[in-house]
C-alpha cells in the first residue's frame, strides 16, 4: 500500500506520526491479551486503580513540585524510582542531597519528558500510561538510535523445549503457607539512593498471624517489610490468587526455574518462579502501578533451608528502580 505524503508533512512530524502509529498499534495488542497471559508489565497499571482519599497530593506533601501536581503523594517515590530504573541511573543523576533543590539540568529535563509521554497518552491512549520513559531509554540514559544485532529475528534464543510441569504438581512440592514464630537476625545491605552503600545488623520477628516486623540499625526503605512478609518466610499461600498458570522455563534463574503467572484474589498480577523439582518458590516479581507507569518490583530468595512446616530462606534481596536490599540470615531461633 503507497500514502501519499504532502510537501508540507516535515520530516519531524512524519517522524512523529510513524511513531504514534506504532504505539498506537502496540497498545491495541497490549489490549488484546486475554486474561491470565504474559503480560508486558508497562501494561499492568490499566487493571488498577490508585485513588484514595486519604492520600494526600504530592504538593501537598513535598517542596517544589511542578508537573506532578495531583499525584498521590504515596506514588511519588514510586514514580522517581520508574525514572531511576527506566535511564538506569540512581537518584544522584537528577537530585543533590537536598531533593528540592533546581541546581542539576537534569531535573528540568525530566520536567519536559513527563509534559511529553504525558501530551502522547492523552492524544493517543486515553490517558493510559501506555508510553512511559522506558519506551525510549530502556536502560539508559540517552536513548539508543541504533538497534543491536543481538535484537535480530534470526539471534533469537530458542525456547526450552521442555514441556511444562502442571501447576498443580508444583503445588503439590511446595512448602506449607504457614510456619511456626521464629526470630532471626543477620546482615542487611542497601544499595541505591543517594548514598553508597549501607551495610549493618538486622534482626527478624515472624508471627503466622501478622507476617514479619524487621528492626535494623540502617535506613530500609518503607516498601520492604511487606515485601518480605508472608510469602517470603512462610511457604507459598495459594489461596491469595485467584488463577496460577505456568508460563515458561527461566534458564536465568536456574535450569529447572519455571515462571507461573498469578492473579491474586485483590485482582493484582504477580509472576513466581518456581524450582520445578521441589516446588520451592525462588522469586515473586509484581510492583506498583502508578498514573506514569507500573515500576516493578522483585524479591528473589535463596539458600532455603526447612523450618517446621514452612522454610526459610539463607538470604532475601529486594529489588526496585532506585534501591537493592539483601537480607542474609546468619541465625534463626
Amino acid at each position: 500500500m503507497i500514502i501519499m505524503i504532502s510537501k508540507r508533512l516535515s520530516v519531524a512530524g512524519l517522524v512523529a506520526l510513524m511513531l504514534s502509529c506504532s504505539l498506537r498499534d502496540a497498545a491495541v495488542e497490549q489490549r488484546k491479551l486475554p486474561r491470565g497471559r504474559e503480560i508486558d508489565v508497562r501494561s499492568v497499571g490499566a487493571f488498577f486503580s490508585s485513588d484514595d482519599p486519604s492520600d494526600p497530593s504530592a504538593e501537598e506533601r513535598f517542596k517544589n513540585i511542578r508537573v506532578l501536581k495531583g499525584l498521590p503523594s504515596s506514588e511519588l517515590y514510586p514514580v522517581m524510582a520508574l525514572f531511576a530504573n527506566s535511564l538506569g541511573v540512581d537518584c544522584s543523576h537528577c537530585h543533590t542531597m537536598y531533593f528540592d533543590e533546581e541546581t542539576k539540568p537534569e531535573k528540568q529535563i525530566a520536567r519536559q519528558m513527563v509534559l511529553l509521554t504525558r501530551g502522547i497518552n492523552e492524544a493517543q491512549f486515553q490517558g493510559e500510561p501506555t508510553v512511559t520513559c522506558f519506551t525510549c531509554h530502556q536502560g539508559r540514559p540517552y536513548p539508543a538510535t541504533v538497534p543491536r544485532l543481538d535484537d535480530a529475528k534470526w539471534a533469537a534464543t530458542p525456547p526450552d523445549p521442555r514441556p511444562l510441569p502442571s501447576m498443580d504438581s508444583i503445588l503439590a512440592r511446595a512448602p506449607g503457607a504457614s510456619a511456626p514464630p521464629f526470630t532471626a537476625s543477620g546482615t542487611i545491605s542497601v544499595e541505591g539512593g543517594l548514598d553508597e552503600s549501607r551495610v549493618g545488623s538486622f534482626s527478624m520477628i515472624w508471627d503466622p498471624e501478622s507476617g514479619a516486623t524487621l528492626t535494623a540499625d540502617v535506613e530500609i526503605p518503607r516498601p520492604v517489610e511487606s515485601a518480605i512478609s508472608a510469602s517470603a518466610l512462610g511457604g507459598f499461600d495459594p489461596s491469595r490468587f485467584r488463577s496460577l498458570e505456568a508460563l515458561r522455563w527461566d534458564p536465568s534463574t536456574g535450569a529447572d526455574a519455571m515462571v507461573a503467572l498469578g492473579e491474586t484474589t485483590e485482582g493484582a498480577y504477580e509472576w513466581l518462579t518456581f524450582d520445578a523439582r521441589t516446588g520451592e518458590l525462588l522469586a515473586i516479581r509484581g510492583g506498583t502501578p502508578t498514573q506514569l507507569g507500573f515500576v516493578p518490583e522483585e524479591v528473589r530468595f535463596s539458600a532455603w533451608r526447612p523450618h517446621g512446616s514452612g522454610t526459610i530462606p539463607g538470604t532475601i534481596a529486594w529489588a526496585r528502580g532506585d534501591f537493592l536490599v539483601t537480607l542474609r540470615l546468619d541465625r534463626v531461633n
